[in-house]
């Protein structure tokens, strides 16, 4: 088997599984027939990852043990983490510019400095605005916003 292929039988073998179900590192392993722990393990699992989240599902790690068909509710905490992750990319991509020799840079250079620097920094104010709201929203107590967000 290939590649796709291992991927594809991975797939079919986690898709129609219900939620929470547990597929162990050996599990896996004896589907797609790539030991643990190895690159190409690694490069199967990433790629039947998005496959499945394609399907409407979606799988966990469990820590030492495999992964875990999410639950339901998972979905929001999950889609949370990777906001997260980007927004510390995207400060650490502003603290490269912050820190970039522009006094020795072309004008060409410079000038396409000013426009990413502000563009970034744009966009990181907005990222962490966003998690800002996200945080409130969240929060157990009524919010006028999340009424009116889920009334609408």
């Amino acid at each position: 088997m290939n590649k796709s292929e291992k991927v594809k039988a991975l797939v079919e073998a986690i898709v129609d599984q219900p939620y929470g179900t547990l597929f162990e590192h050996y599990k896996i392993s004896s589907i797609i027939g790539v030991p643990y722990g190895t690159q190409s393990y690694g490069e199967i699992i990433s790629r039947a990852k998005k496959e499945l989240l394609d399907s409407g599902k979606m799988i966990v790690s469990v820590w030492k043990v495999g992964y875990r068909v999410a639950d339901p509710d998972e979905y929001v905490d999950q889609s949370a983490k990777k906001v997260v992750r980007g927004a510390r990319q995207i400060d650490k991509g502003v603290r490269i510019l912050d820190y970039a020799p522009v006094k020795d840079m072309t004008s060409d250079g410079i000038q396409k400095y000013n426009v990413y620097a502000d563009r970034m920094r744009i966009m990181q104010a907005s990222v962490h605005g966003a998690k800002v709201e996200l945080k409130m929203l969240a929060k157990k107590r009524e919010n006028p916003l999340r009424s009116a967000l889920i009334g609408s």
